[in-house]
């Protein structure tokens, strides 16, 4: 993110990335907010891998899930979200989820899959 001096005064700007035309991806901002929630999930759903999924612990794993994006809608990084936790195995989880952020007008989807390798 920069600051360019325009006509219209300075405002502030995404880098663009090289990616393909109908890629989420194509801003700096939006790949740094996804990695960020991205590592907030690993770490906040780690110590539910490989213990066994049921479901109480799934519906603990979504209301901590619900928490990482909470704290991104407070802390202005996006604007709304859906995420939910899908179980794959025993021992792993899907976490699905579609974001909107606070710059950009579409929505960004993003697949998280965690599980417990031996």
């Amino acid at each position: 993110v920069v600051f360019q001096q325009k006509d219209r005064g300075v405002v502030c700007v995404s880098g663009e990335l090289a990616t393909n035309p109908n890629s989420d991806y194509d801003y700096i901002s939006t790949s740094i907010i996804v990695r960020n929630i991205t590592n907030s999930l690993r770490s906040r759903l780690d110590g539910f891998i490989g213990k066994g999924i049921d479901e109480v612990r799934l519906a603990a794993m979504q209301t901590a899930i619900d928490t990482v994006f909470q704290e991104a809608v407070r802390a202005g990084m996006i604007k709304k979200y859906i995420a939910q936790a899908i179980p794959t195995s025993v021992f792993g989880v899907t976490i699905r989820y579609t974001i909107v952020p606070v710059f950009e007008l579409r929505d960004i989807n993003n697949i998280v899959k965690l599980s417990y390798d031996i």
